[in-house]
Parts: structure tokens; sequence; C-alpha cells
């Protein structure tokens, strides 16, 4: 599983390597420049990769500021397919991913 080695505004570091764009951490890697289809709003859409690999966990950082929403609906779709979801600012979830164990798949917001 990949490791969080910092968080800071708009950037985030994984296993050497820097992002200045939201990110999803899979378990084999890293998704660069993950946007989303209503911005700060995660929809089911923007998790169908996320399904694909089945995780236990699925934990979403919300930004610096908690500015990116989880409708009723996503959080539906999330538990139908076996995920159990966490999510905090962002980083609050970064720490959260560093200390999970099993399938995890993290999805990161680096702003707002």
């Amino acid at each position: 599983m990949p490791t969080i080695e910092n968080y800071g505004f708009g950037r985030i570091t994984i296993d050497g390597q820097s992002y200045t764009n939201d990110v999803k951490v899979f378990p084999d890697g890293v998704e660069p420049d993950w946007w989303r289809e209503k911005g700060h709003v995660l929809q089911p859409s923007d998790l169908e990769d996320v399904f694909n690999h089945g995780p236990d966990l699925l934990i979403v950082g919300q930004g610096k500021q908690s500015r990116m929403k989880i409708p009723a609906d996503t959080q539906i779709a999330i538990e139908e397919n076996g995920i159990t979801l966490r999510s905090a600012p962002t980083d609050q979830a970064v720490t959260m991913y560093n200390d999970a164990n099993g399938q995890v798949i993290g999805a990161f917001h680096l702003t707002c």
C-alpha cells in the first residue's frame, strides 16, 4: 500500500512523488489528477474505479476545510458495494489512511 508522507494545502507526497491535484490512492498506485463530475460534490460515478477494485474501506479527504460534500446517494452506493466509508478533513483522512489495514483506497481533495 502506498504511504502518504506529507500533506499540506494543495500538495500531497506519496512514496516520494508530490502531487498538486486531487488524487486517489489504490493498493497498487496513485491515480493523479482526480477530477469529479460536480467538483465539490462526490458522486457515485466518481467512484466507479473504486467500486471495481472492491476495497473493504474507502477513506475520503474532503479538503482542508471539508468543503467537498458526500451526498446520501453516494454514501448509499458505497455501502451497496460492500465498502465502509470514513471521511474527514484531508489532514485527518491522511492519518486514517496511513493507519488503516486491509484493502484500503484513499480519495483526497487537496484544497478547500
